[in-house]
């Protein structure tokens, strides 16, 4: 048995056994090798041959890809991790889900970070009513948080809250300092829907002074090709408020500033409701969620790309369609995208 040494924040020194995976349980598709996980620890993040999981009152680390855990580190609150990158230099920053953690030296130590609120001061989360549901600060759905902008590698996330563990703000989180300084990029308003019950209206959670509501944030994607980043939210249409939009980030690099634009704010039977944006090759691929009982039924769905183009083109373009044909109609139409994006879809 492998043993080291693994130093939690409190100064514990604790021995540590590497855990083995199963080795027997291999196959293969016609695309790709595959290995089942460990049973423990749950596996949450991967980058190259490194992976980190976590249970059982510890945090792991491995780098052979979960065949074996050599790094391991006390870690009470284990259970409550949401969040977890392995960032590019080997830093891990993870999170709970109130409070952000880095660690710099293969989970050997780790600290607390305070994430920099849109004014610069310190973004501290709310005072639960309830201690059970303090909520999700930085739990996400989509899987790539990182990618290399202007030469240098950036961090980049939205947290998909409100639908277990109580009410939270919404927000866009970056880091350009491989995770020792975490930063809202964007912060969304007032939701109604979501606040803590038997919360004061001057006590809601959110930006007061963004009219842009939403439940939560779906995917945040980098556009290499125009230096953009875009986010998708969700989820429904409450009285007069759409939760579903698509907005599109540009950073400055050397003022450490944003510039978001909302694209465009549909109801929840719209295609541009969608799980997840992706980049390939500077064109935008998605699949539509729409699961509505508004606008024009059926649900509008399929898997459909467009390119974007200068704002306000206003031309037709024939490289971009939809993936999926809807049964057997192929009839066009010109789809102007706010302004921003030009497209002509097959429906």
């Amino acid at each position: 048995m492998l043993a080291t040494a693994a130093v939690t924040a409190g100064g514990l020194l604790l021995p540590s056994r590497e855990i083995q995976a199963a080795t027997t349980d291999v196959g293969e598709t016609d695309h790709f090798w595959y290995r089942l996980a460990p049973e423990h620890p749950y596996i949450d993040s991967q980058r190259g041959n490194k992976a980190f999981g976590f249970g059982l009152g510890k945090v792991y680390l491995s780098e052979d890809n979960g065949k074996t855990w050599p790094h391991e580190a006390v870690f009470r609150n284990a259970d409550n991790i949401t969040f977890s990158c392995i960032l590019g230099n080997g830093n891990i920053l993870f999170a709970t889900r109130t409070k952000l953690y880095l660690s710099t030296d293969n989970l050997k130590t780790h600290t607390q970070i305070i994430v920099k609120d849109l004014d610069g001061s310190d973004y501290v989360p709310h005072t639960s009513l309830d201690p059970d549901t303090p909520g999700w600060y930085f739990h996400s759905l989509d899987g790539e948080h990182t990618w290399e902008v202007e030469g240098a590698e950036m961090l980049v996330w939205g947290n998909y809250c409100n639908v277990l563990g109580g009410a939270v703000p919404v927000n866009i989180y970056y880091s350009t300092d491989q995770g020792r300084t975490v930063k809202i990029a964007y912060s969304f308003g007032e939701n109604p829907a979501f606040q803590q019950p038997g919360s004061k209206e001057q006590d809601w959670l959110g930006n007061p002074d963004n009219p842009v509501m939403a439940r939560h944030i779906h995917s945040v994607a980098y556009n290499p090709v125009e230096n953009a980043f875009y986010a998708c939210t969700g989820d429904h249409d409450r009285d007069d408020n759409h939760e579903c939009h698509w907005l599109r980030g540009s950073y400055d690099t050397a003022r450490d500033s944003w510039d978001w634009k909302v694209l465009v704010s549909v109801n929840s039977n719209s295609r541009f409701k969608s799980g997840g944006i992706n980049f390939v090759d500077g064109r935008l691929y998605w699949a539509a969620d729409a699961n509505g009982t508004n606008g024009t039924m059926p649900h509008d769905r399929g898997l459909f790309y467009v390119t974007p183009r200068p704002r306000g083109c206003g031309k037709a373009h024939d490289d971009v369609q939809s993936e999926i044909r809807i049964g057997e109609h192929d009839h066009r139409r010109r789809c102007d995208f706010v302004g921003t994006l030009c497209a002509r879809f097959a429906l």
